[in-house]
Protein backbone atom coordinates (compact mmCIF):
# COMPACT_ATOMS: atom_id res chain seq x y z
CA UNK A 1 0.00 0.00 0.00
CA UNK A 2 2.89 2.32 0.77
CA UNK A 3 4.04 1.93 -2.84
CA UNK A 4 0.62 2.76 -4.27
CA UNK A 5 -0.68 -0.76 -4.80
CA UNK A 6 -4.40 -1.43 -4.38
CA UNK A 7 -6.59 -4.52 -4.55
CA UNK A 8 -7.82 -5.17 -8.09
CA UNK A 9 -4.94 -3.28 -9.70
CA UNK A 10 -3.46 -4.72 -12.89
CA UNK A 11 -0.34 -6.79 -12.21
CA UNK A 12 1.60 -4.81 -14.83
CA UNK A 13 0.82 -1.51 -13.07
CA UNK A 14 1.69 -2.99 -9.68
CA UNK A 15 5.01 -4.29 -11.00
CA UNK A 16 5.93 -0.88 -12.42
CA UNK A 17 5.13 0.81 -9.09
CA UNK A 18 7.21 -1.75 -7.18
CA UNK A 19 10.15 -1.30 -9.56
CA UNK A 20 10.05 2.46 -8.92
CA UNK A 21 9.73 2.10 -5.14
CA UNK A 22 12.70 2.90 -2.92
CA UNK A 23 14.89 -0.04 -1.95
CA UNK A 24 14.09 -1.17 1.60
CA UNK A 25 16.80 -0.48 4.19
CA UNK A 26 17.61 -2.38 7.35
CA UNK A 27 17.08 -5.96 8.35
CA UNK A 28 13.64 -7.56 8.27
CA UNK A 29 12.02 -8.27 11.61
CA UNK A 30 13.32 -11.46 13.17
CA UNK A 31 10.70 -14.18 13.29
CA UNK A 32 10.64 -15.97 16.61
CA UNK A 33 9.67 -19.62 16.85
CA UNK A 34 7.17 -20.34 19.52
CA UNK A 35 5.32 -22.95 21.49
CA UNK A 36 1.81 -22.49 22.81
CA UNK A 37 -1.05 -24.43 24.30
CA UNK A 38 -3.67 -24.75 21.57
CA UNK A 39 -6.25 -26.53 23.73
CA UNK A 40 -6.52 -27.23 27.44
CA UNK A 41 -8.23 -30.23 28.95
CA UNK A 42 -7.51 -33.83 29.82
CA UNK A 43 -5.40 -34.12 26.69
CA UNK A 44 -3.56 -30.86 26.24
CA UNK A 45 -2.76 -29.90 22.67
CA UNK A 46 0.50 -28.04 22.23
CA UNK A 47 1.71 -26.29 19.11
CA UNK A 48 5.45 -26.15 18.46
CA UNK A 49 6.69 -24.20 15.47
CA UNK A 50 9.77 -26.45 15.39
CA UNK A 51 10.66 -29.88 16.73
CA UNK A 52 13.65 -28.11 18.29
CA UNK A 53 11.20 -26.68 20.86
CA UNK A 54 10.24 -30.14 22.14
CA UNK A 55 10.48 -30.53 25.94
CA UNK A 56 10.33 -33.58 28.22
CA UNK A 57 6.97 -32.41 29.62
CA UNK A 58 5.46 -32.82 26.12
CA UNK A 59 5.22 -36.58 26.76
CA UNK A 60 1.56 -37.63 26.77
CA UNK A 61 0.39 -34.49 24.99
CA UNK A 62 -1.07 -34.08 21.53
CA UNK A 63 1.59 -32.23 19.55
CA UNK A 64 1.13 -30.12 16.43
CA UNK A 65 4.65 -29.53 15.19
CA UNK A 66 5.47 -27.16 12.34
CA UNK A 67 8.57 -29.10 11.32
CA UNK A 68 8.60 -31.37 8.28
CA UNK A 69 7.71 -35.02 8.68
CA UNK A 70 11.11 -36.27 7.47
CA UNK A 71 13.58 -38.13 9.65
CA UNK A 72 16.81 -36.17 10.14
CA UNK A 73 19.49 -37.94 8.14
CA UNK A 74 17.17 -40.93 7.84
CA UNK A 75 17.77 -41.73 11.53
CA UNK A 76 14.86 -43.39 13.32
CA UNK A 77 15.97 -41.86 16.63
CA UNK A 78 15.13 -38.41 15.23
CA UNK A 79 11.42 -39.20 14.80
CA UNK A 80 10.25 -37.69 18.11
CA UNK A 81 12.08 -37.42 21.42
CA UNK A 82 9.03 -38.05 23.64
CA UNK A 83 6.10 -40.45 23.75
CA UNK A 84 3.30 -38.16 22.66
CA UNK A 85 -0.37 -39.13 22.65
CA UNK A 86 -0.51 -38.09 18.99
CA UNK A 87 1.75 -36.06 16.71
CA UNK A 88 1.21 -33.99 13.58
CA UNK A 89 3.91 -32.65 11.25
CA UNK A 90 3.97 -30.75 7.95
CA UNK A 91 4.60 -32.88 4.85
CA UNK A 92 6.71 -30.11 3.23
CA UNK A 93 5.51 -31.32 -0.16
CA UNK A 94 6.35 -34.96 0.65
CA UNK A 95 9.35 -34.95 -1.69
CA UNK A 96 11.15 -37.64 -3.62
CA UNK A 97 10.66 -41.19 -2.35
CA UNK A 98 8.20 -39.89 0.26
CA UNK A 99 10.96 -38.48 2.45
CA UNK A 100 8.64 -35.80 3.89
CA UNK A 101 6.57 -38.41 5.75
CA UNK A 102 9.29 -40.81 6.93
CA UNK A 103 8.63 -40.08 10.62
CA UNK A 104 5.19 -41.70 10.37
CA UNK A 105 6.17 -45.39 10.07
CA UNK A 106 8.83 -45.00 12.79
CA UNK A 107 6.23 -43.53 15.15
CA UNK A 108 3.82 -46.31 14.12
CA UNK A 109 6.41 -48.89 15.20
CA UNK A 110 6.27 -47.22 18.64
CA UNK A 111 2.46 -47.42 18.63
CA UNK A 112 2.08 -43.66 18.29
CA UNK A 113 -0.65 -42.23 16.04
CA UNK A 114 0.81 -39.58 13.74
CA UNK A 115 -0.03 -37.66 10.60
CA UNK A 116 1.22 -34.98 8.28
CA UNK A 117 -0.64 -32.00 6.89
CA UNK A 118 -0.48 -30.96 3.27
CA UNK A 119 1.93 -28.04 2.93
CA UNK A 120 -0.61 -26.32 0.67
CA UNK A 121 -3.09 -26.25 3.58
CA UNK A 122 -0.83 -24.79 6.30
CA UNK A 123 2.48 -22.98 6.58
CA UNK A 124 5.52 -25.06 7.46
CA UNK A 125 7.09 -23.91 10.72
CA UNK A 126 3.80 -22.47 11.97
CA UNK A 127 1.82 -24.59 14.45
CA UNK A 128 -1.00 -22.02 14.59
CA UNK A 129 -1.49 -22.27 10.84
CA UNK A 130 -1.50 -26.07 11.00
CA UNK A 131 -4.10 -26.02 13.80
CA UNK A 132 -6.31 -23.47 12.04
CA UNK A 133 -6.27 -24.72 8.44
CA UNK A 134 -4.22 -27.93 8.26
CA UNK A 135 -5.63 -30.82 6.23
CA UNK A 136 -4.14 -34.30 6.63
CA UNK A 137 -2.11 -35.64 3.73
CA UNK A 138 -0.86 -38.90 5.31
CA UNK A 139 -1.70 -40.94 8.40
CA UNK A 140 0.18 -43.86 9.93
CA UNK A 141 -1.34 -47.22 10.88
CA UNK A 142 -2.19 -46.43 14.53
CA UNK A 143 -3.95 -43.24 13.36
CA UNK A 144 -5.76 -45.12 10.60
CA UNK A 145 -6.83 -47.74 13.15
CA UNK A 146 -8.49 -44.97 15.18
CA UNK A 147 -10.46 -43.90 12.10
CA UNK A 148 -8.25 -41.04 10.90
CA UNK A 149 -8.43 -40.28 7.19
CA UNK A 150 -6.51 -38.24 4.68
CA UNK A 151 -8.44 -35.03 4.04
CA UNK A 152 -9.69 -34.41 7.57
CA UNK A 153 -8.69 -31.36 9.58
CA UNK A 154 -5.94 -31.38 12.19
CA UNK A 155 -8.46 -30.44 14.87
CA UNK A 156 -10.76 -33.35 13.97
CA UNK A 157 -7.78 -35.71 13.90
CA UNK A 158 -6.49 -34.63 17.31
CA UNK A 159 -10.02 -34.83 18.78
CA UNK A 160 -10.01 -38.60 18.07
CA UNK A 161 -7.34 -39.02 20.74
CA UNK A 162 -8.84 -37.03 23.59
Amino acid sequence: AGCGLVAGQAVRDAAVRLMRAPVPRGAPAREIEGRLRLRAGVCEVWGLDSIGLLEAQDAGRALVIGSHGALHGGRADSALGVEARVAVFNDAGIGIDGVGVTRLPVLASRGMPAATVACASARIGDARSMWATGVLSCVNDPARGAGAKVGESVQAFVARFG
